[in-house]
């Protein structure tokens, strides 16, 4: 206590104090925005508002960037396809203008060796005119795979480095709804065949395939002329794993014709496709195609 009766704080207390305070100064003082002292502070519900949005769009383009980054790009490289002893998936479903009754199809390759169809290749009746659905379903793949084939290649790429699956990929049986005393004027054939690895003839023609050692025939003495028409839509026509989101060049084909004795031929370069990503790797298949009008419905790949 001092002469007045007043008790003095030690001055230790007053040093030990003082480092911190110069401290907090100091960095303060190396702040080259002037703050803006709490007197003049008022917040309000839209200054909230405002920081909660720009925190999010922060957070936003942070996350956005790392998925961007961690993202697989597609590297080409080629290769010989060495194994030749196992079979070629071929998915397909196609619908021509013709009754089953008087139409066939089969598949015979390079050597002649015709393959059993009757395992995977189905045929039902339809009508070649779709429904009103129907027809804006498929009109609307057209138009997509249309686009992306010719206008937006990158979201093809998008559709493999995802591992994409496609809604239209297995061809499946359908259920016939009958257009009152109208008959099915159509045959629709689909399902899942194996190939050989080696060049083929898919025929679609006239009559019934006749089968049998060293015989390749159609018997068409009982079609007539007006019930002979090769108007065809392609829904699927794919080679491969029939599941992934390949767009193959076929798919949505649609082409008619008035005359009788007008028929379609396809030329196909089948390519083995191997696609790897950080989901899965897939081995498919892609193929080049060229188009003519003969008197036949042929498909050579």
């Amino acid at each position: 206590m001092d002469e007045t009766g007043l008790r003095r704080r030690k001055l230790a207390e007053e040093s030990s104090l003082s480092p911190t305070k110069d401290a907090v100064k100091t960095i303060a003082a190396l702040d080259v925005f002037p703050k803006v002292p709490s007197d003049f502070k008022k917040p309000t519900n839209c200054g909230a508002a405002l920081t909660f949005i720009c925190a999010a769009v922060c957070i936003l383009l942070i996350v956005t960037e790392f998925f961007h980054y961690r993202q697989a790009n597609l590297e080409f490289s080629y290769s010989v396809d060495k194994d030749h002893s196992s079979k070629l998936p071929v998915a397909i479903d196609i619908t021509v203008a013709m009754p089953c009754e008087a139409i066939g199809a089969d598949i015979v390759d390079l050597v002649n060796e015709q393959v059993d169809i009757d395992v995977g290749l189905n045929e039902e009746p339809a009508y070649f005119a779709l429904s009103p659905e129907d027809e804006h379903n498929f009109q609307m793949r057209r138009q997509m795979n249309a686009y992306i084939a010719e206008e937006y290649h990158a979201l093809h790429r998008y559709l493999w480095t995802t591992g994409h699956r496609s809604s239209w990929a297995d061809p499946a049986p359908r259920k016939l709804v009958l257009r009152g005393n109208t008959r099915p004027d159509a045959c629709r054939f689909y399902g899942l065949v194996h190939v050989n690895k080696m060049a083929g003839n898919f025929h679609v023609l006239a009559g019934k395939a006749l089968h049998g050692a060293d015989i390749h025939a159609h018997i068409s003495f009982f079609v007539s002329e007006a019930e002979s028409n090769f108007s065809h839509r392609i829904d699927r026509l794919g080679f491969g794993a029939s599941d992934y989101a390949i767009i193959n060049p076929l798919d949505g084909e649609l082409k008619t014709t008035k005359h009788h004795s007008v028929s379609y031929q396809y030329n196909l370069k089948v390519v083995p496709t191997e696609v790897t990503s950080r989901f899965s790797t897939i081995m498919t298949y892609q193929y080049g195609v060229q188009a003519t009008v003969s008197k036949q419905f042929l498909f050579q790949y």
